[in-house]
């Protein structure tokens, strides 16, 4: 009998195992393909080898310099997390509040406490965090962006940031609920609880109802066949068209959307521009230069192109139209700040200011317009023999929007070094930081009825 309980446990034992050892990855593994994952370049080989750079330490937060091909977390012997746990013994938790891409370096802050992650975490929800990057990229990028680029003046920056960030029709967007306006768009179990409320209604109106339709009323989303479910999901499809052009031919009509961001603001003569970390925006608007004699001010490159995963590999992104339903908008702001050569091959150097925060979206869009990252092979050429990508976090901004947390968590403007400053000259000093004012956050009240 006892053998017979020993056999039991150890088959019991054995599937346990494999179902341990068949778990899904994590998010981080997910988001690396095989050739990232074996590929060593550069990267540190041993935890020995792996050293931290520490920016900043609070007893809140823990800001430090990422390297470049290091993995945050995971079943891997060299990564962040057990950096972390040797520097820092003394510290039982590490909480993530943001991550970067495996190749990837820059600033990364780090939670300490319970409290101060979910603080910062609501911000990057609230995007009320500022996010600066550098890149070198493949080929000489006109400092002034070509015909056919959507761009914005230097002195016009903050404007559009500012407006980007505030947008005047979600303002109103208690008006749309109303029947004067049209409605939003409605996702395929919105249209199926829908059909199931005119149901009701005619049942409440005429007392009878249908074996049929008293089945329909008792399902739930989850309980409809694939074939239901894709039919109600190409109504949502278009459905989101239709809301899309009525939108369109809405803003169309609304003349805060014809600002020309492209033209610089009009400057008294023998005055400097002002730096972009002193801009505020304002809510008036600047009377245009008539006459363009600021014809050397610096120019943004302005990507907006929609962002949806890849339908024929589960890494990539690509760059799909505004009508598909998984597509996302996406927002990334460019300056070139200098040029340089790299094998003898010519290289950019340009500041990224990421608007939104869709997976590779500073890599994708650099790349649909021409202009690859170094060492990127997953967006550019799989020949690059580059050491490196030549990508950085460069600078992060947790902007906290009340007074009492502003003193609680003290300076949250964090700046890591250049590490491409031997290589290509920054000629073109911007910023694009503190552009703006922090969003209020919402918080929820509770109910005072005792």
């Amino acid at each position: 009998m006892r053998r017979i309980m020993s056999r039991r446990r150890a088959s019991s034992l054995s599937k346990l195992s494999s179902a341990v050892q068949l778990k899904a990855p994590r998010k981080q593994e997910e988001q690396l393909d095989d050739s990232a994952i074996q590929d060593n370049r550069g990267g540190p080989l041993t935890l020995d080898q792996l050293k931290l750079q520490v920016l900043s330490q609070s007893p809140h937060y823990l800001v430090i310099n990422k390297g470049p091909d290091v993995r945050l977390d995971g079943d891997f012997n060299v990564t962040i997390e057990k950096a972390l746990a040797r520097d820092f013994p003394e510290i039982p938790k590490f909480r993530w509040i943001h991550q970067l891409d495996f190749a990837t370096s820059g600033i990364m802050c780090i939670g300490l406490t319970k409290e101060a992650t979910a603080a910062a975490c609501a911000l990057f929800q609230k995007k009320c965090v500022e996010k600066e990057y550098l890149a070198l990229v493949h080929g000489t990028m006109p400092m002034v962006p070509p015909a056919g680029v959507k761009r914005c003046a230097f002195s016009r920056l903050a404007e559009f940031i500012h407006d980007h960030e505030n947008p005047a029709l979600p303002k109103k967007q208690h008006e749309y609920k109303f029947t004067k306006h049209f409605k939003g768009p409605r996702t395929g179990p919105s249209l199926f609880s829908m059909d199931q409320g005119v149901v009701r209604r005619n049942f409440n109106e005429t007392g009878k109802i249908s074996d049929e339709d008293k089945e329909f009323l008792h399902k739930k989303w989850n309980d409809l066949s694939d074939e239901v479910q894709q039919k109600y999901l190409e109504r949502a499809a278009a459905d989101k068209l239709r809301f899309e052009a009525e939108l369109k031919a809405l803003e169309s009509k609304n003349h805060e959307n014809n600002t020309q961001y492209d033209a610089p603001v009009s400057i008294p003569t023998g005055r400097r521009p002002r730096a972009m970390s002193e801009a505020t925006p304002s809510i008036k608007r600047p009377r245009l230069n008539s006459e363009d004699n600021n014809k050397t001010e610096v120019m943004g490159y302005i990507f907006n192109e929609a962002i949806a995963p890849s339908p024929d590999h589960s890494f990539r992104m690509s760059i799909a139209p505004k009508t598909d339903p998984k597509a996302k908008v996406s927002t990334t702001v460019a300056l070139v700040l200098g040029y340089g050569t790299i094998d003898g091959k010519p290289v950019t150097k340009v500041l990224l200011r990421p608007l939104s925060g869709r997976r590779h979206q500073l890599r994708l869009h650099l790349s649909h317009h021409g202009y690859p990252i170094v060492g990127d092979v997953t967006y550019g050429s799989e020949e690059d023999t580059a050491p490196r990508m030549m990508l950085h976090a460069w600078k992060l901004n947790l902007k906290f929007p009340t007074p009492e947390q502003q003193q609680e968590y003290g300076t949250t403007c964090f700046k890591s070094p250049d590490p491409f400053a031997s290589l290509v000259k920054t000629s073109t000093i911007v910023s694009t930081m503190c552009l703006s004012t922090p969003k209020p956050l919402q918080i929820a009240r509770k109910n005072s009825l005792k």
